[in-house]
């Protein structure tokens, strides 16, 4: 299997190595953006809110619901999720963040991490086969086959771009896909995400305000600091 100037993919890991040497020295370092969400029951949609988020370079990223004071979200960092409610942590959750890990982190940090956090979320990294997927050529990571419902992720072999996961693994949902890509101040990112149970779609989330800050100060991926993070 070759690709990429004829450097052989075999593996998982092949996919990987090329997705963070196309974007080691461009993908997104500091991100903050904010989104409609839109919750579906049955095909429709039941719920429309705007949430505002934050992404700092790797494995950090805040969310505030509805508003910026409205002192409640989530903080993701260090393979952990803190549920916050009224500017207050009320539980952690030690959990690897995979879409973190493959939309953003994969980019920038050492594959192995890569690796070693996929491997834990139940990727088998060394399989691989090429597919397509609406009319793209992909890689598929972690099964042998379309008939495969193994754990795995799809990677656009021309943009050497995450589009799609799935793993039953997961709770609250068990696919979601990275779409409508757009180039925005140099940097190629996907601006709509959308999540599915048992391939019906339960949430969509669409950017807009999108920024790229040369800094994002620390403490605002801080849980304990949730009341006064602003960017």
């Amino acid at each position: 299997m070759l690709s990429f100037g004829e450097k052989p993919v075999r593996t998982g890991e092949d996919v990987i190595v090329l997705m963070k040497e196309k974007y080691a020295e461009s993908f997104v370092r500091n991100l903050t953006f904010s989104q409609y969400v839109f919750e579906y029951q049955n095909g429709s949609v039941v719920n429309k809110t705007v949430w505002h988020e934050a992404y700092r370079s790797p494995n950090q990223l805040i969310i505030k619901f509805d508003s910026f004071d409205s002192g409640d979200g989530y903080v993701f960092r260090n393979d952990s999720i803190y549920i916050i409610n009224n500017n207050q942590v009320q539980n952690k959750i030690e959990d690897i963040h995979d879409l973190m890990v493959l939309g953003f982190d994969v980019y920038v940090q050492p594959v192995k991490l890569t690796i070693d956090k996929l491997t834990k979320k139940g990727y088998d990294i060394s399989r691989l086969y090429e597919t397509s997927l609406n009319g793209k050529s992909v890689y598929c990571v972690g099964a042998s086959d379309d008939n495969d419902d193994s754990p795995r992720f799809y990677v656009d072999k021309e943009r050497l771009v995450f589009i799609k996961m799935i793993n039953n693994n997961h709770g609250r949902y068990d696919e979601a896909i990275f779409d409508n890509y757009r180039m925005i101040n140099g940097k190629y990112i996907a601006t709509e995400v959308v999540f599915f149970k048992n391939g019906n779609p339960i949430m969509k989330e669409e950017y807009f305000d999108i920024a790229f800050p040369q800094k994002l100060k620390a403490k605002i991926f801080d849980p304990n600091y949730f009341k006064g993070a602003s960017w």
